[in-house]
Formats: C-alpha cells, sequence, structure tokens
C-alpha cells in the first residue's frame, strides 16, 4: 500500500497531480478526522468531481482509509507513508516553482 501505487493509477497530467497535492495537503490538516468528499473538496479548494475520482483510488492504494453509509474518508498516516507524502509533496512544489519561474522570465522577456 503506497501512495506511488495509487499515482500509477492516475492520470499523470498536471491537472492530477496537483488535485492530489490539494486533496493530501486538506486531509493532512485534518488527520485522523473522516470526511465526505464535498468537505474534502471544499477544503482542498478542488472540484467535488476531481475529488470524488481521486479519493477511491488513494483509499484502495491505503493512502486513506474509506467508510460507506455516509462515503467518507480518513487520513492516517504510518511513518512510512507520511515520508512517502512529504516527498511527493516537495516534489510537487519544487514542479510548480520551476513552472512559475518560467513563465516569469518569459513575461519579463517578451511582455505579457
Amino acid at each position: 500500500m503506497s501512495l506511488k501505487r495509487g499515482l500509477e493509477s492516475l492520470p499523470a497530467d498536471r491537472e492530477t497531480q496537483t488535485c492530489v497535492r490539494e486533496l493530501l495537503l486538506a486531509l493532512e490538516r485534518h488527520c485522523g478526522e473522516w470526511l465526505e468528499v464535498s468537505q474534502v473538496a471544499r477544503m482542498s479548494g478542488v472540484g467535488e468531481r476531481c475529488a470524488g475520482t481521486t479519493l477511491p483510488v488513494l483509499a484502495r492504494a491505503g493512502v486513506v482509509s474509506a467508510k460507506t453509509d455516509p462515503a467518507a474518508y480518513r487520513y492516517d498516516p504510518d511513518r512510512l507513508l507520511r515520508l512517502e507524502v512529504a516527498g511527493f509533496l516537495r516534489r510537487a512544489d519544487f514542479r510548480t516553482g520551476k513552472l512559475q519561474d518560467n513563465v516569469s522570465r518569459f513575461r519579463q522577456r517578451f511582455g505579457r
């Protein structure tokens, strides 16, 4: 059970990676709490559709726990999962920062 396995089940595009990043950050802030998809979507700022498709994949990979009636998810990581998530968040932040640097350099060079 790992985040890597869950990420392999999702599209490797930037939008999905951003969705996963925002969901994990929101779930980290409410570690150990059962949250419905709509709550996680609202707290993370991602669409409910994105959260509704991503959270079940993360549950199957063992990143989050899931329950039904009503459908809810809980992030309660062990040490290894916490390290794996921290590494993913660092990589995602680095890629986002690099992209923003490239866009700002382009704007400086060529204007808006």
